[in-house]
């Protein structure tokens, strides 16, 4: 069927305006959890094989943790697209590893270094200890 190009533009605004309002209804019967249903989820959510429960006690700690779960869904799916078609190569991937690493080991230093000030005892974690001394062994052998 022949039509002009101002039908054809009336028809395709038709159909978004149409989208929209169904797209709306969906939104519109989404109900909001109730507080024992959140409750219910975190609890779930705690029980979880590798999960940690943190007690947020700054703005600027409630920024980094949410910077920190986006980071590690990421990182995940960084690795599970490693090498594969159209994914990431192993050198990017290197790449990224590497900048992870520095940032958290400039993090951990400061966390140390504020520790100090306030007179809080601060625990380099087991991992990053290992992760220094493998970087040591390393510099000693290219020296």
């Amino acid at each position: 069927m022949y039509t002009d190009s101002s039908e054809e533009a009336k028809l395709q605004i038709q159909g978004a305006k149409a989208k929209a309002s169904r797209e709306s209804t969906v939104r519109q019967e989404k109900k909001k959890p109730t507080r024992e249903e959140i409750l219910e989820r975190k609890i779930s959510m705690a029980r979880e094989r590798g999960s940690r429960v943190l007690k947020i006690n700054s703005p600027l700690g409630n920024i980094m943790f949410n910077v920190l779960r986006q980071f590690d869904m990421a990182y995940g799916n960084l690795k599970g697209q490693l090498g594969e078609p159209g994914g990431i190569s192993y050198e990017e991937c290197s790449q990224f590893m590497e900048e992870a690493r520095e940032i958290t080991i400039a993090f951990s230093k400061l966390t140390k270094k504020l520790s100090g000030k306030v007179h809080h005892r601060y625990f380099v974690p087991q991992e990053l200890r290992e992760i220094s001394a493998n970087r040591q062994k390393q510099e000693e052998k290219s020296s």
